[in-house]
């Protein structure tokens, strides 16, 4: 069993926005996480909680990502181009699958603000609120002649997403 001293079972991550259905489109239908709970006007407030702990191979609701709108309006634009959420995953497929869909809801791949993070082969795309959602290959499926020319960041075009940098 991981050591665990807080007993921490569920990590939530909060955000405002202006937009919230486009980001639960956004985060849904595009990135594939499961809405797990959405509320109306509670408390002066509406939003959205999404699962995310599926990305870990734990419960989707050991991750949740929250996005709020205050009746009373939520600043939700991003006034910081390196503002990221980040998921490394060792499974290319899956990385493409979910570029594949967002796609196909009319985002586009981004260049990342920093580039130290297409040096290293992600696929950028900016949220409805302009946050940068990055997914970067991580070790796994790959070989380690492959993985060590990938982490070299030199020949990006050479890998599974080679028609996403054109």
């Amino acid at each position: 069993m991981p050591n665990n001293p807080w007993g921490v079972s569920v990590i939530r991550v909060g955000r405002p926005t202006d937009k919230l259905a486009e980001n639960k489109r956004f985060y849904s239908e595009g990135v594939g996480f499961p809405v797990i709970q959405s509320f109306e006007e509670h408390q002066g407030f509406s939003g959205v909680i999404l699962g995310a702990g599926e990305t870990l191979g734990l419960h989707p609701e050991a991750l949740n990502i929250e996005f709020t709108t205050e009746t009373k309006g939520s600043p939700g634009e991003v006034k910081n181009d390196d503002t990221n959420l980040v998921f490394y995953s060792p499974d290319w497929s899956k990385i493409v699958q979910i570029a594949d869909r967002l796609i196909a809801l009319g985002y586009k791949p981004v260049k990342a603000h920093n580039p130290w993070w297409d040096s290293y082969c992600s696929i950028s795309f900016k949220d409805p609120d302009g946050f940068r959602f990055i997914m970067i290959p991580k070790w796994g499926d790959l070989e380690p002649a492959e993985y060590n020319n990938y982490l070299k960041g030199d020949n990006c075009a050479a890998t599974p997403y080679a028609r996403y940098y054109k």
